[in-house]
């Protein structure tokens, strides 16, 4: 994948601080929401790059241990023989020290996007999509590894499943406690409700150790997609 520059990654940075600021966001070009992050395509209007912007990280060491868990995740899913898209972990220095996060994807054509590849195809005959990512599942949540499998997180790319849902690495340790730290994602949340995010953020991620939930929330999110057939 061509990496992306500094120069371009800044810029992205002062496009999005531009659009919060102003709430004008003809700049940017949105591909995507998620839970945690939103993904920016760029250059705007013919994106190259999905930039998927993270919460700040208080330093560089907390960045570090965050790309280093990121890249053990890319691991144990490739292990797994989970095709994972190429993804690169940057940081932008701020004013005051802290860092902002970005993991830098490329841009799938819309035509290979999981919720395009069902709706373009006949319900009643599948798609080899669906079997690929339910083998996926079942090949990765080991009780120390999960995924979440719900359709917008996959590609269809030469007739293999791709996913693209990176950024929050479900993983544990032999106690079941995540590996990664919450409260890199929590600190973006306003105060009053940070406490109540730290006891539950782990017992909801826990949930996707399981291959029941995971697939149950797969389907669950068909049904969000209209494509429940």
């Amino acid at each position: 994948m061509p990496i992306i520059s500094d120069a371009d990654l800044e810029r992205v940075e002062t496009a999005i601080g531009r659009a919060l600021e102003t709430d004008d966001h003809t700049e940017l070009t949105v591909l995507g929401y998620g839970e945690v992050s939103v993904a920016v395509g760029w250059p705007t209007g013919a994106p190259v790059w999905a930039c998927k912007r993270l919460p700040p990280f208080p330093d560089r060491s907390v960045a570090r241990a965050y790309t280093a868990l990121v890249q053990e995740y890319v691991d144990r899913l490739t292990s797994a023989g989970v095709a994972v898209v190429d993804t690169d972990v940057r940081v932008l220095e701020r004013p005051g020290g802290s860092v902002v996060g970005y993991l830098v994807q490329p841009v799938f054509a819309g035509d290979v996007l999981g919720p395009q590849v069902l709706r373009a195809g006949d319900p009643a005959a599948g798609h080899p999509l669906i079997p690929a990512i339910v083998g996926s599942v079942f090949a990765c949540t080991d009780g120390r590894t999960g995924i979440d499998a719900q359709i917008t997180n996959w590609a269809w790319v030469d007739g293999r499943a791709v996913n693209m849902d990176l950024n929050t690495p479900f993983m544990w340790d032999e106690s079941g406690r995540p590996l990664l730290d919450v409260d890199i994602f929590i600190a973006a949340l306003p105060w009053v409700v940070r406490a109540t995010q730290r006891r539950a953020v782990p017992k909801i991620i826990g949930r996707w150790q399981e291959p029941r939930w995971c697939l149950v929330d797969f389907a669950m999110n068909l049904y969000k997609d209209g494509l429940e057939a």
